[in-house]
């Protein structure tokens, strides 16, 4: 049988290097990928601060919170409790705003959303939380404009908007210290003809620097 005092030594090594104290803080994890001249899947989160970006740059906050790759640093967790994606489109410049291609961006951006799947995977694990694309937006999700034609052209009345989370309630996941984990994005159709416009949608995106953020929100813990 443990003593009191055996009990308190492992309390101790429970906090490892720093003290019991620790601070909580509702909190987010992001992670942004870039597009490519193919549709491609992606892993989130396996490249962290300082990574290579678009253009040869290094990854900031901007992109990313995650200074480590795939796992949370020592004397840290996080509870994971919604789930949510991002578009971020810059404006569009060329020779003044171009209307075409930012409302273009918006609607290729969804067509590869809809031929998505997002996993949360735990090493170890097939997966902790599952979703696809299409469960993030709303039905029906195009733009309406006064006829289809004029839709890309910037003749808009307005947009369906979703909010693009989905809580995870009431199974949500934790993310203990040191741990590796992933976000997942699959990106696949069967269909010949929607994998070449997949292809083409994931050009587009590319070439106007469209990119798309992955965020969990939830409870973190840091010890101090």
């Amino acid at each position: 049988m443990l003593t009191q005092k055996a009990l308190e030594y492992l309390q101790l090594g429970t906090g490892g290097s720093y003290s019991l104290a620790r601070d909580a803080i509702a909190d987010r994890l992001w992670d942004t990928r870039a597009f490519s001249s193919t549709a491609q899947s992606y892993t989130y989160f396996s490249q962290p601060v300082g990574a290579p970006w678009i253009g040869g740059v290094a990854k900031t906050l901007n992109e990313t919170n995650l200074y480590t790759t795939a796992a949370l640093p020592n004397g840290q967790t996080f509870l994971i409790n919604k789930f949510g994606i991002a578009a971020i489109v810059p404006a569009l410049y060329l020779g003044g705003i171009n209307q075409y291609a930012d409302n273009h961006c918006a609607l290729q951006l969804q067509e590869l959303i809809q031929s998505s799947t997002f996993d949360i995977k735990i090493a170890g694990r097939e997966y902790d939380f599952q979703i696809h694309g299409r469960q993030l937006m709303t039905m029906p999700f195009a733009v309406q404009g006064s006829s289809l034609s004029t839709i890309p052209t910037g003749n808009r009345m307005g947009d369906y908007i979703a909010s693009g989370w989905a809580k995870l309630d009431p199974t949500p996941i934790f993310l203990d210290q040191l741990v590796t984990f992933q976000v997942t994005q699959t990106l696949q159709n069967p269909v010949p003809a929607i994998k070449t416009s997949l292809d083409v949608a994931s050009a587009m995106l590319s070439t106007y620097n469209v990119t798309l953020m992955v965020v969990l929100e939830g409870f973190r813990t840091r010890a101090k």
